[in-house]
């Protein structure tokens, strides 16, 4: 089978800086839990940062990191970073609040979550001008951060995390890497897959899954989906290398299970 052969670029990562090129909004220090301000009565805060949260009417129990001075000039970074434990027996799901000057009525702020199981520990994120899932969101300036939350869904059994570290990181004008289900390939002339050239891990990618009672094969690629908006149709250029005549067919798949 003979399919055409494409050229896979890398997908542009977000910049790395070093551990040390980060600015510690949050001091583990005697006393620095005074620095956490509870959203309502539910929320305890203790030494080593621990927070706990019982079971209440408030819908989203955490804690507020105040800037010092007012604010925070975050413009060398490009996010602000927390490393969280789940001190808990049950999973956490935890957001991460970076606020901006601004009026509240416009949400001026960034956010993202996710969910810690009982014992693990994770590091939460939020970019500037992201939020939930990494979307553009609120154009907050960096050299204006207010605050920052961290806060916890309503839940009916008590929730507890301890706060390991926040810190500003990553370049400034840093935005979310991409995620591979949507880079997009264009093949270069035309080429999906060729079987003479052999399946290379930057090239398409020739997977078996064919069921026991059948024979196929999936052509795709290493990476992403390709973008075809060049082209009109696919040719599939099949040998027959048995001593039997053989039928074949050729499906075309779409995101959302669709195909040709």
């Amino acid at each position: 089978m003979v399919l055409p052969l494409f050229l896979l670029s890398t997908p542009p990562l977000a910049l790395v800086q070093n551990a040390s090129e980060t600015k510690s909004l949050l001091e583990n220090s005697p006393g620095a839990e005074k620095r956490l301000v509870p959203s309502s009565a539910q929320v305890k805060a203790s030494p080593e940062l621990s927070v706990t949260i019982a079971p209440g009417s408030d819908d989203y129990p955490g804690v507020r990191i105040a800037a010092p001075a007012g604010s925070w000039d975050l413009s060398p970074y490009g996010h602000v970073e927390a490393r969280v434990t789940n001190t808990g027996t049950k999973p956490l799901y935890l957001a991460l609040r970076v606020d901006g000057a601004g009026d509240w009525r416009d949400n001026p702020w960034n956010a993202e979550a996710d969910t810690i199981q009982p014992g693990e520990t994770k590091t939460l994120k939020t970019i500037f001008g992201y939020s939930y899932g990494y979307k553009p969101g609120y154009k907050l300036k960096p050299n204006s951060v207010v605050g920052v939350l961290l806060f916890a869904s309503k839940s009916p059994e008590p929730q507890s995390f301890r706060i390991d570290s926040l810190v500003a990181a990553g370049p400034a004008g840093e935005t979310p890497p991409v995620a591979p289900d949507d880079v997009r390939v264009r093949p270069k002339d035309g080429v999906l897959f060729d079987a003479m050239r052999g399946a290379t891990p930057n090239n398409g990618l020739l997977v078996d899954n064919s069921p026991l009672d059948s024979h196929s094969m999936l052509v795709k690629p290493a990476v992403g989906r390709w973008s075809l908006v060049d082209y009109t149709d696919v040719q599939v250029d099949v040998k027959n290398s048995g001593s039997k005549p053989a039928s074949a067919r050729v499906r075309l798949e779409t995101n959302g299970g669709g195909g040709l």
